[in-house]
């Protein structure tokens, strides 16, 4: 493992600018991967890839458990680490040809102590990762990252830092409208922020899910007292169950899914278990009867509304935990000599023990390692359709690829042609320039299927 300075060697320095920080999260302390990679190479030696490799296999002891290859480890280098200088390319032979890198003095002072105190809260909140805590930073995976101020305020690092600080300091729940007006977000970025952040349990993200009804309705006065009489003789089960839900819900906006689901799960249950048809036949008169109390002014509707898309919230320990992580980064920022002292230490309590786990998180949390199903693009574009309805293969692969998603327009059209043959979404001509959007519902009331 590298040797860092000695705790009782600091001196207080300058704080970071939040460029300089950014760029170290970005570049070192969105990957438990990156920040071991940064750990093990020891000051004043040079590594080639296979020798870099070899060094991070060998660092996490006898069971390794994730065996990234070269090219993984010089991708860490050229396009993280060298670009803000926490290592630096060596050119050694008479043909000016690079033979690997070596870890700059930014790099051990800096570099290294930010990297271990990421990595230890990695390990103290196993339920967490740096990757999905901070997201990709590459833009479509062309080129080396970039640290301008035009494109560096791009990276999905600076969006989740205002995320953090946003919800740790308001009063919840949130709407997705309600964040954009206070950082300055694109309200479709944010989406996909939220989307992946609440998937991995970071916050609480309420949005309706591809397939799901968005007109919400709620039980008036009059329907309270009348409802529960208001039953046909051809359906009598149906009708006194959701009078029930509706009524015991009475202040919250229901969705016909909400609805079903409820329904589904208790009323209904034993009529529908592995029984799709019976399923189907039920909702499509579970929504006469809501059409018909529509109708009879016992249900109000409430449209298309955004509480019942876009609610962001933190239980305590979530919001605890994002403090505990802020905190961490002020002080960092602000070079506290007790932050930079803890920094140090964990470098130099860094195990193989420990290496080994922060690749475990890493290779679980990979995009690379796990590629992602066509159920959860479909869950990411709705999220995407919920905001700008129609959206032409090219606009979508845009926004996907500014999130960090190394998908490729190829990609993107296959995974849309494959919801199209699902019927869950549809494009407005055979043109390749055609623009795609949710499939518009029938009026039988029947949902989509997700």
């Amino acid at each position: 493992m590298a040797e860092a300075p000695s705790p009782s060697e600091i001196v207080k320095k300058e704080s970071l600018s939040t460029k300089e920080m950014e760029n170290l999260i970005a570049s070192v302390g969105n990957s438990e991967s990156k920040a071991a990679t940064l750990l093990v190479m020891k000051p004043g030696i040079i590594y080639s890839g296979y020798a870099l490799q070899q060094e991070l296999i060998k660092s996490q002891g006898p069971n390794p458990t994730w065996k990234m290859d070269h090219q993984g480890v010089m991708h860490y280098c050229e396009r993280s680490f060298e670009p803000i200088g926490l290592v630096a390319g060596e050119v050694t032979d008479e043909l000016s040809r690079r033979v690997g890198f070596v870890k700059t003095k930014y790099g051990e002072e800096v570099g290294d102590p930010f990297a271990a105190l990421l990595a230890d809260y990695s390990l103290r909140h196993p339920n967490l990762s740096l990757y999905t805590l901070f997201g990709a930073t590459l833009s479509s995976g062309k080129g080396k990252e970039v640290t301008d101020d035009t494109e560096y305020r791009k990276r999905a690092v600076s969006a989740r830092l205002k995320l953090f600080w946003e919800l740790t300091t308001a009063d919840l729940p949130l709407r997705v409208a309600n964040l954009g007006d206070e950082t300055g977000e694109d309200r479709v970025q944010l989406a996909q922020h939220l989307a992946n952040l609440g998937r991995y349990g970071v916050l609480q993200y309420n949005a309706v899910k591809y397939g799901q009804h968005f007109t919400g309705y709620k039980v008036t006065e009059q329907g309270v007292g009348f409802m529960k009489s208001d039953v046909r003789t051809d359906i009598p089960n149906i009708g006194p169950v959701l009078a029930e839900i509706f009524v015991g819900n009475k202040e919250r906006w229901l969705t016909r899914g909400d609805v079903s689901e409820e329904a589904m799960k208790t009323a209904f249950k034993k009529h529908v278990d592995n029984k799709t048809d019976r399923k189907v036949q039920i909702e499509r008169q579970m929504g006469g009867i809501v059409q018909r109390w529509v109708n009879k002014g016992y249900l109000v509707v409430g449209g298309f509304h955004d509480d019942l898309r876009s609610t962001v919230n933190l239980t305590t320990q979530q919001r605890n935990d994002l403090i505990e992580l802020l905190e961490i980064l002020d002080k960092f920022q602000k070079q506290s000599p007790d932050i930079v002292r803890t920094g140090i230490e964990l470098v130099n309590q860094m195990t193989p023990q420990k290496v080994a786990l922060l690749m475990a998180k890493a290779k679980q949390a990979s995009p690379f390692a796990n590629r992602e199903s066509v159920e959860n693009f479909a869950d990411e574009l709705s999220l995407i359709f919920s905001v700008q309805p129609a959206l032409t293969a090219g606009e979508i692969t845009k926004i996907l690829n500014e999130q960090g998603k190394n998908i490729s327009a190829d990609g993107i059209r296959v995974r849309l042609n494959k919801l199209e043959q699902r019927g869950l979404i549809e494009r407005s001509s055979p043109e390749k320039n055609a623009t795609w959007s949710l499939k518009t519902q029938s009026s039988s009331n029947v949902p989509l299927s997700s």
